[in-house]
C-alpha cells in the first residue's frame, strides 16, 4: 500500500466566543533525510522532538515558542511575540526570506526569520506553502503558489511550474479575506461561522461544486456555524455548532464518512468524491477536528472517532484500508487535544502525558508502526494547555 501524502493542519487562535478554544498546533510532523521527525512545543517555549522509536530531546534554535506548523518538508514556529521561523527544505520558497533565494540557498537547518511578518496569531502549512493569520484578521502565504495556493488573484500556473515561475519569495495578501479566526491550509474560517477556500480544487477539494482552482478565496455555500475547520490535500472537514461534522473532496479512502462500501469506491463511480459538503454519519457531539490520511474527531465525552485511511493502525483495530463509517480510536479515553498525522495519530490526555500510534512510532519495521497507543516519555508541560 503506498502511503498517502502527508497532510498538515492548524486550527483556531485568537477565537470569538463562538469559536472552539482547543488547538492543533501543539504538535507536528515533517519529513527530513533520515525520517519523520515529531515536534511538540512546550510551556516554557522550548520545542522538543524526536524520531521513530528513538529518545526526547530539546530542537535548538528556538525560544518563546507557542504553536508549531509543518509542511512537506519543512518546519513553521510562531513565536510569543507574534514572529514566525522555518526551518528545512526551501525548494519553493516556503522559508519566507528572499535573500535565501538570491543566495540560491534550498535548504536551512538553523530557524529562518521569516521576512515582513509580525502580530501573527496563527500558522499553518499546506505542503510547501505556508499560512499565516494576523492580529487584524488577515491571511498572508508564501511559498508554492501553484494552482491558486497563495490566494493572492493572479493567474492560475499548474503544479509542474517550477518555483522560479510560481514561488513566493515573501508573504503575500490573501486577496478577499477579512475577519478570518482561523486558518487550515488554504481554507479560512471567519467570524460570522462562514468557511472559504482556494487553491487547488482537484477533487472538488474546494467545495464549490467543481474541481477548477481558483486564486481567490471564495465562500463554501451550504456551511454556516462553523467553529473548526481542517484540510488536507484532496478533502476539507468542518466541525459546526451543533456537534456534527461536514465534508467534502475526495472519497477514496472512505473520507467522507458516509459509509459507503468500498466495492463502491472507484475511479469515475458517483462515490469517488463530493464537490459540495455532506455531513459525516454517525458521528455527533464533536469538539475538535483534525485531518490527515485518516480523521481523527475529539467528541465531548473525551473519546475519539476516526475514519478514512485506516492502514498501519492510523485508526486503532476497527480501522482499515477504508474506513468510511467513523469507529472508536484504539478505545481512547480522557482526551483533552488531537492530531491526525501521515497514518499515524497523537492524543493529550487530561492528565498531561501524550500518547501516538501508527506510523512513525517505533525504531522497527517498514512504516516504523505500532499497533498499539504508546506513550511519549520526558515531556513537559505542553504551551496550549
Amino acid at each position: 500500500m503506498k502511503r498517502i501524502l502527508i497532510i498538515v493542519t492548524i486550527v483556531i487562535n485568537g477565537l470569538s466566543s463562538m469559536a472552539q478554544s482547543i488547538h492543533e498546533n501543539w504538535i507536528c510532523s515533517y519529513r527530513i533525510k533520515t525520517g519523520m521527525r515529531h515536534v511538540m512545543v512546550q510551556s516554557n517555549g522550548e520545542l522538543m522532538t524526536w524520531m521513530a522509536g528513538g529518545e526526547v530531546e530539546k530542537l535548538d534554535g528556538f525560544e518563546n515558542a507557542v504553536q508549531v506548523a509543518a509542511g512537506s518538508e519543512h518546519l513553521l514556529v510562531l513565536d510569543k511575540n507574534g514572529y514566525v521561523y522555518t526551518l528545512g527544505n526551501n525548494d519553493y520558497y516556503q522559508l519566507g526570506d528572499p535573500d535565501l533565494v538570491d543566495k540560491k540557498i534550498r535548504e536551512s537547518l538553523t530557524p529562518v526569520k521569516v521576512k515582513g511578518l509580525s502580530e501573527v496569531t496563527a500558522i499553518s502549512a499546506f505542503g510547501k506553502t505556508n499560512y499565516a493569520l494576523l492580529k487584524d484578521g488577515t491571511v498572508w502565504a508564501w511559498g508554492n503558489g501553484n494552482e491558486g495556493n497563495c490566494g493572492d488573484g493572479n493567474k492560475i500556473t499548474s503544479g509542474s511550474y517550477t518555483a522560479t515561475a510560481s514561488g513566493k519569495k515573501s508573504p503575500v495578501k490573501v486577496t478577499n479575506l477579512d475577519h478570518v479566526i482561523a486558518i487550515s491550509g488554504p481554507m479560512a474560517l471567519k467570524d460570522d461561522g462562514t468557511v472559504w477556500t482556494w487553491g487547488d480544487g482537484f477533487n472538488g477539494r474546494l467545495g464549490h461544486g467543481d474541481t477548477r482552482s481558483i486564486s481567490v478565496p471564495t465562500k463554501v455555500v451550504g456551511i454556516e456555524n462553523a467553529v473548526s475547520i481542517s484540510t488536507g490535500r484532496q478533502g476539507s472537514y468542518v466541525l459546526v455548532k451543533d456537534g456534527t461534522v461536514f465534508a467534502w473532496g475526495s472519497n477514496y479512502k472512505g473520507q467522507l464518512g458516509q459509509g459507503t462500501p468500498s466495492s463502491k469506491i472507484y475511479q469515475g463511480s458517483k462515490d469517488e468524491r463530493s464537490l459540495v459538503p455532506v455531513k459525516v454519519l454517525k458521528l455527533n457531539n464533536v469538539k475538535a477536528i483534525s485531518a490527515s490520511s485518516g480523521i481523527l474527531a475529539l467528541r465531548k465525552d473525551g473519546t475519539v472517532m476516526g475514519w478514512g485511511w485506516g492502514e498501519l493502525s492510523a485508526l486503532g483495530p476497527l480501522g482499515g484500508d477504508v474506513t468510511s463509517t467513523p469507529v472508536h480510536v484504539h478505545k481512547l479515553a480522557n482526551v483533552k487535544a488531537i492530531k491526525a498525522g501521515n497514518g499515524s495519530g497523537f492524543a493529550l490526555l487530561n492528565d498531561g502525558s501524550v500518547v501516538g500510534w501508527g506510523a512513525d512510532m517505533v525504531a522497527t519495521g517498514v512504516y516504523k508502526n505500532s499497533k498499539t497507543v504508546i506513550t511519549i516519555k520526558k515531556l513537559g508541560k505542553l504551551a496550549l494547555f
